[in-house]
């Protein structure tokens, strides 16, 4: 929801400056479905996605992967538009997310959305929390052993890999068509990992950590619950102004 806010915020904002720029897709927001921000936190897990997408992320019938209709993507938006929306000149590098624009239609919706200053939201310190468990699974010896099992499993099947990520981010997939060595290789990732248990080991680790954090920092979760339910209250008055408009 936070996100569709973002992008309807920054539609409307591009439509005020005169551009022309795809609208976000029109959803009802009682079917709205949750944000699935987790989806691929452990790669690839689903074995008929993969089957024809490989490691690419799927494509709807109706819209594609930022929320466009695809009745209006002929829109094809120019240099001007692009360093409009996202306030900076198209041979800016965009790699360093601290260079981040103030200026442009979506920086300028993320701060409505999110609050003036990040920490506001207290998104910054759940992403802190969030990225820190990841890392502190990965350590755990239960996480580690099944990734050797993965590893072993995947060599059995010709596919040389380190961990789970060696093969998600294989140079070979970053390219728009999905090859027939991607899908093999997606679909022995996902037998190898329910075979070797990689992503049950690690949401469990996860989860007691994520636990651990809450009981141990219980006032600073109690903010961050509270500061992020303004945010999708608004995030919800954003989207059905602009639905009932």
């Amino acid at each position: 929801m936070n996100d569709l806010a973002v992008r309807e915020l920054a539609y409307s904002c591009m439509k005020e400056r005169g551009f022309k720029w795809p609208e976000p897709v029109k959803i009802k927001i009682g079917e709205m479905a949750p944000s699935p921000m987790n989806a691929r936190r452990y790669g690839v897990i689903e074995g008929l996605e993969v089957r024809k997408w490989g490691y690419h992320l799927p494509s709807g019938p109706e819209s594609d992967s930022l929320g466009h209709k695809e009745s209006e993507k002929e829109v094809k938006p120019d240099a001007r538009a692009i360093e409009a929306y996202t306030g900076r000149a198209p041979d800016e590098d965009m790699s360093d997310e601290s260079t981040s624009s103030t200026k442009g239609c979506l920086g300028q919706a993320q701060r409505d959305v999110f609050g003036e200053r990040e920490e506001d939201s207290k998104w910054t310190e759940l992403l802190k929390y969030h990225s820190r468990s990841f890392l502190d699974a990965s350590r755990d010896a239960s996480v580690i052993d099944a990734m050797a099992r993965w590893r072993t499993c995947m060599k059995g099947s010709g596919c040389k890999y380190a961990d789970i990520w060696g093969a998600n981010n294989d140079p070979r997939w970053q390219v728009s068509e999905v090859s027939v060595s991607e899908i093999s290789t997606a679909i022995n990732d996902v037998r190898c990992k329910t075979e070797s248990r990689v992503p049950a080991v690690l949401l469990s680790v996860e989860t007691e950590l994520q636990s651990n954090y809450i009981r141990h920092n219980a006032a600073d979760f109690s903010k961050i619950k509270y500061n992020l339910g303004k945010v999708y209250e608004h995030s919800l008055d954003v989207v059905g102004t602009r639905r009932a408009g």
